[in-house]
């Protein structure tokens, strides 16, 4: 059983022991630190498969109620930072035992993640709301659509007007046609480049 120093009971530990459950968790009460000579390179399988080495030192620890345990330090080679941990686990290698203590962190960020996100807490709780049948729900990515939609809808209706009051007056004669003509490319020309800005 895994858990974090919130957890931490010489008693619990005790009892856990008579019914053959191995605890591990972090000290709570570590103490001074240990000199670096006690640390050895250790390589270990994180949860992931990856392989990595640590510094990794073991002591046997008596605790407050008699208990004895093993009391593992993990060593930050640069800062020189230890963290310690304690198992009752009196078998397993400190190369098994460490990753399964430090994994913990990636659960922490998933549990942390979750009730953030997602309100995990709030699944604990078995209260019901009545919810009216006829409540409308609107999409949020379809009011976002439409607005765009009804937007284009109005450029184009006005220079549909703008084109049809292109009107030729008079008589038809060719050059009053062709500067008909080039007035209503001139339009459909510009309702194109206003589109391709706006599109």
């Amino acid at each position: 059983m895994v858990f974090d120093r919130e957890g931490y009971s010489p008693a619990f530990l005790a009892t856990m022991k008579r019914r053959r459950i191995a605890c591990l968790t972090y000290h709570k009460y570590p103490g001074a630190d240990w000199p670096e000579d006690e640390f050895f390179s250790t390589e270990v399988r994180l949860a992931s498969g990856a392989r990595t080495t640590i510094e990794l030192g073991e002591r046997g620890t008596r605790l407050s109620n008699g208990l004895w345990v093993r009391e593992f330090r993990k060593r930050n080679a640069t800062t020189g930072h230890q963290t310690a941990f304690l198992a009752s686990d009196y078998r397993a290698a400190g190369a098994v035992l460490a990753p399964a203590m430090f994994g913990r962190w990636s659960q922490e960020n998933f549990f942390r993640y979750m009730r953030q996100s997602y309100n995990l807490d709030g699944l604990i709780d078995y209260g019901t709301d009545d919810v009216p049948e006829t409540t409308l729900v609107v999409n949020p990515a379809h009011r976002t659509l439409d607005g765009q939609v009804r937007k284009k809808v109005g450029v184009l209706g006005r220079k549909v007007a703008e084109f049809g009051a292109i009107n030729l007056e008079g008589e038809i004669e060719a050059c009053k046609v062709e500067a008909f003509a080039q007035a209503q490319i001139r339009s459909a020309t510009k309702h194109r480049a206003t589109a391709k800005r706006s599109g």
